[in-house]
């Protein structure tokens, strides 16, 4: 132990000032620790040596000892014993050696009442510098003194150490603001990162259905059918039809698409009809048309060929929703050409032809106009672009997923299931389609979605100049085999 010269204070070997009053040790040599001032362990009687906070031998806190309950009595308190921990101090010590409480001085303690409580100031932080020999000289917190004028002056922290404190502070901003910059920086770099691969994976998605719309294009899928597969189907079932004849398909799930003279144009006959209900729906969703407004019929609007509105009375008044259901479940074309006049005439549907990019298809009469087709006017379309229509039709992109829901309603209804779903269950399969005919120029068409679970593809047959039973015939077998290896494989 080293003993203070000037407090006489027992410190530590290791220590270069003393605890008690600041003073220099550096020319102070050890001492052996008498009998006395061994501190006796309550525990297992170990002495340790003076302000030992816990016992060398079996590590029992020493300083644990219970805090004096002051009473009423006119016994006098030990004024060296740390009213906050109990713990009796050698005397003269200003702070406790065990929780760094100051003590109060004897001298003014007695003069005050025993029971008042002493303010706790903080223990004052005293940095300890081997260039001086010079004691600390105390200073006085001028706003503790304020607060209790028995409470004695603290040491006063020397310039040094402040600026140690000061320099230590700084370098601590400076790792914060490293820490900062760099955390920044790397959430930074991880989200563009992110963003990249983000992109990359969406490139990826999106390039093997550009690739598979190709006409002829493989799909490597297990579970898909490839485009020489469906080719060979097409020739096998329509090959041999006389006439000009056009087929195109496409599977909507993973976009594989085959055709046979598929941008060949062939009178649409009926089939015109699904455009003129895509233009009288863009109305609707425009505000323009209410599928509850009514019309009342005239003998003017009635036309010969298929439906049954011709059949009705003049002044019967219908919805636009029943007349756009006849024209398509129905084929009738009396609706048809309500409708077309409805929507703004053959410009208007032209124009929504035009918007949808089916650039091989366009109307030049209305239905049953034989002075148009004297005149060698007609309706026209190819099986890739009646196609391209049902696609976007169930990818609800010609009007809206609204709209575009309520017109597959409505082909789903359709009556004429006598070519391609000719030969399959529809009551496992639905069948969206639209079929048009047209004896007079052997016209037999049918545009058709089928969907079973979540399968489904687009296949679409124009048959011009050909023999009606031939050409239904061959419809038949086409959906049957093409269901068949889709929805079984």
């Amino acid at each position: 132990m080293k003993k203070c010269p000037k407090c006489e204070h027992q410190n530590p070997d290791d220590s270069s000032f003393c605890e008690k009053c600041g003073h220099s040790l550096a020319d102070v040599k050890h001492e052996d620790i008498t009998k006395n001032d061994q501190q006796k362990c309550p525990k297992c009687g170990h002495k340790n040596i003076p302000g030992a906070k816990f016992c060398e031998h079996c590590s029992f806190k020493l300083d644990t000892k219970p805090a004096i309950v002051e009473t009423k009595s006119e016994q006098k308190p030990d004024p060296y014993q740390c009213p906050k921990c109990g713990h009796k101090n050698p005397q003269g010590s200003t702070f406790c050696e065990s929780c760094g409480q100051k003590l109060a001085d004897t001298k003014k303690t007695t003069q005050n009442n025993s029971n008042k409580t002493i303010p706790e100031p903080r223990k004052p932080i005293v940095q300890k510098t081997p260039e001086t020999s010079k004691p600390l000289k105390p200073k006085t917190d001028t706003s503790e003194s304020k607060i209790n004028s028995d409470v004695k002056k603290a040491p006063k922290i020397t310039s040094k150490p402040k600026q140690s404190n000061r320099t230590n502070l700084f370098i601590i901003d400076i790792v914060v603001l490293v820490l900062i910059i760099g955390g920044g920086s790397y959430l930074a770099l991880h989200r563009n990162n992110q963003e990249e691969a983000d992109n990359s994976t969406n490139v990826q998605k999106t390039t093997p259905k550009t690739t598979k719309t190709n006409v002829d294009s493989d799909n490597t899928d297990t579970d898909s059918v490839s485009a020489n597969e469906i080719h060979s189907i097409l020739a096998d079932n329509l090959g041999s039809l006389a006439g000009t004849n056009g087929a195109y398909y496409y599977n909507l799930n993973d976009h594989v698409s085959s055709g046979m003279s598929e941008n060949t144009k062939i009178r649409a006959a009926s089939d015109i009809k699904l455009f003129i209900m895509a233009v009288a729906f863009q109305k609707i969703d425009d505000g323009d048309l209410s599928l509850s407004d009514r019309y009342t019929l005239t003998d003017d609007d009635k036309v010969g060929g298929t439906g049954i509105v011709q059949s009705m009375q003049s002044g019967t008044s219908l919805t636009y929703k029943d007349l756009i259901n006849y024209m398509i479940t129905q084929s009738d074309n009396t609706a048809a050409n309500i409708i077309t006049d409805k929507v703004g005439g053959l410009s208007a549907v032209n124009e929504e032809i035009t918007k949808l990019d089916l650039n091989h298809t366009d109307m030049q009469r209305k239905l049953m106009d034989q002075d148009a087709l004297d005149e060698g006017r007609d309706n026209y379309s190819t099986a890739k672009d009646l196609g391209t229509f049902l696609t976007k039709l169930y990818q609800h992109n010609v009007v809206s997923k609204k709209y575009d829901n309520q017109m597959l309603d409505i082909m789903a209804n359709d009556s004429n299931h006598t070519k391609l779903p000719s030969r399959i269950n529809t009551d496992v399969v639905t069948v969206y389609n639209k079929t048009g005919e047209y004896d007079k120029y052997g016209v037999q068409n049918d545009a058709a979605i089928f969907k079973r679970g979540k399968k489904a593809f687009v296949i679409v047959v124009m048959s011009e100049n050909g023999k009606t039973d031939d050409q239904k015939d061959a419809m038949g077998d086409l959906g049957a085999a093409l269901a068949k290896k889709v929805f079984d494989n």
